[in-house]
């Protein structure tokens, strides 16, 4: 039985759509939605771990201790990925190419999470060290003003490097899909404060609002606590507190950004 020209076409247009659903269910099954740069707290990397079980199956992640593998080629590295949590504890360095990669992208409309001083140091691979002071903080890490916090100027008594333990509140300064729920933690006066480290920032970048703040127990002293500010179609989260102390704030912004 012949076929003639237009059901060749057809038929062929069929083929393609049916390789093609098969391809990108295949893809959308497997990449995973959040890249976690560093070595996160363990209650942190829980929390990221039972998303599954709480009812989001198709959430997934991928976990980089080391950022070697991004000295080069970064983007086509990371670009798969809805959202990048900066979390790092030891090395709090960050390769030029995948400090670019990434504002890149979340100007594309990805998000970008940073904990505490993570990132901090760039990392040159022309010379393989850091670089001095004057080339020290994150404006000198993404080469352009990202973040929704100031520790600058940089020196050694920046609060980019301070990390002071402290007895603490968590209140939320702004109700929104991110804080929805939660007023403060703990929930009451009454109970016990937490025990953080945080750094002592106090200034917003401008542009940033600020969601939560922190504040110390006994002396009336506060720091930012979390803060976001919109970076082209993204956006840029900071926790200055292990994300874990305000578990459905991290949630929400991770869920939310990821399209959960």
């Amino acid at each position: 039985m012949a076929f003639n020209k237009t059901e060749i076409i057809i038929f062929a247009i069929l083929v393609i759509l049916v390789i093609g659903i098969f391809y990108f269910s295949a893809l959308r099954g497997t990449a995973a939605e959040m890249i976690v740069i560093g070595d996160p707290d363990p209650n942190t990397l829980e929390i990221i771990k039972g998303f599954r079980a709480q009812g989001y199956p198709e959430f997934s992640y991928i976990l980089k201790p080391q950022t070697q593998e991004f000295l080069r080629n970064a983007d086509k590295k990371i670009s798969k990925y809805r959202v990048y949590l900066l979390y790092q504890v030891q090395d709090k360095r960050l390769p030029r190419d995948l400090a670019d990669a990434i504002v890149s992208n979340v100007k594309k409309g990805k998000t970008l999470i940073v904990v505490k001083n993570s990132g901090v140091f760039s990392y040159d691979l022309a010379t393989r060290s850091l670089g001095h002071a004057g080339t020290v903080g994150w404006k000198a890490t993404f080469r352009q003003d990202i973040m929704p916090v100031s520790c600058e100027p940089f020196t050694d008594q920046s609060p980019c490097l301070r990390e002071v333990p402290i007895n603490a509140r968590i209140r939320i300064i702004k109700e929104n899909i991110y804080t929805k729920g939660v007023e403060q933690v703990p929930a009451l006066d009454t109970m016990p404060p937490l025990s953080l480290t945080v750094l002592p920032i106090q200034n917003l970048e401008k542009g940033s609002e600020e969601l939560a703040f922190v504040e110390v127990e006994g002396t009336g002293d506060n720091f930012v606590g979390v803060a976001h500010k919109k970076l082209g179609l993204g956006h840029v989260f900071y926790f200055n507190y292990e994300p874990a102390a305000t578990p459905s704030i991290f949630q929400n912004v991770v869920l939310l950004s990821s399209g959960k």
